[in-house]
């Protein structure tokens, strides 16, 4: 069996496994205010891809949410943030050729099925080990998916080139999942490392999208600079696929800090069911 290492270890998260497991339910246990008692599919999230000491408790809150939902596909999709090689360039959706990830105690199977239907059925997409073994915003994911669903199988997706036609590309994929059936978790920051007054701007308006106070396009707004979200693509993809008519709920924010530099990055967990109608349960 091939097995993709982890590479967050000890750097986003604990190495141990004993206190990652405590971590991540600590992180899903402290704050039970916003529960939804969510249990319809389709449903789609937002995570953060950061160190957890920054963003797990946001990123529990939205797990938590997730608890009385039993999704057979769980399609997990994240930015590929470094360039796509030269001879990689006709293609803009990678997976991996390994049957299992290793987490610090556990091991998440890979549903390579799907991704070799996915294979046959995408011109944009490939099989490359590589990029996985550089992103680490998957397998940040990996420790609250077990901890809800135990060792169920996961399809990971990772995107590059964020534009119009990679998300109609990516949409298009999306669409071989039937609606009732999955769960897609989006790995994105909702800021770029800015300058702190421009990386605020940018969390304000990113935000206003996602809740639909401002009907800008999030691919629109990326290309003008008014945001630095690295999942845009990702989420007008989400989007695409008709699944959804709603508008994100938001379930926290986190801003982390470099003072010394006077730079922030802003992060967000939000979810998006077909009937989504709030705009923020809670901000921290």
């Amino acid at each position: 069996m091939i097995i993709q290492k982890p590479i967050g270890d000890a750097v986003f998260y604990p190495a141990d496994p004993a206190t990652l497991h405590s971590h991540v339910v600590t992180s899903m246990t402290t704050s039970q205010s916003g529960i939804q008692k969510i249990t319809a599919l389709p449903l789609a999230v937002i995570s953060p891809h950061a160190a957890y000491a920054e963003v797990s408790e946001i990123m529990g809150k939205m797990y938590a949410e997730l608890k009385n939902i039993n999704p057979k596909n769980i399609v997990i999709i994240a930015p590929l943030h470094g360039d796509i090689l030269t001879e990689d360039a006709d293609y803009t959706l990678f997976f991996p050729e390994a049957e299992a990830f290793s987490m610090p105690g556990f091991t998440i199977p890979i549903d390579q099925i799907t991704l070799q239907e996915i294979d046959r059925t995408s011109d944009s997409a490939a099989m490359r080990n590589s990029y996985f073994e550089e992103e680490p915003a998957i397998e940040l994911q990996l420790p609250y998916i077990r901890q809800l669903f135990g060792e169920h199988s996961v399809i990971p997706l990772l995107v590059g080139n964020p534009s119009s036609e990679t998300s109609r590309e990516l949409s298009k994929t999306l669409r071989i999942f039937k609606p009732e059936e999955t769960l897609f978790v989006v790995s994105t920051n909702l800021t770029g490392d800015l300058p702190s007054a421009r990386a605020q701007i940018h969390a304000e308006t990113a935000a206003d999208i996602l809740t639909g106070k401002d009907p800008s396009p999030l691919l629109e707004a990326l290309g003008k600079k008014r945001i630095s979200m690295c999942g845009a693509h990702i989420l007008e993809a989400v989007k695409k696929t008709g699944y959804f008519t709603g508008i994100w709920t938001v379930i926290g924010y986190h801003k982390s800090e470099l003072e010394s530099a006077n730079r922030s990055t802003y992060s967000l967990s939000a979810v998006l069911s077909p009937k989504s109608t709030e705009g923020i349960i809670a901000n921290d």
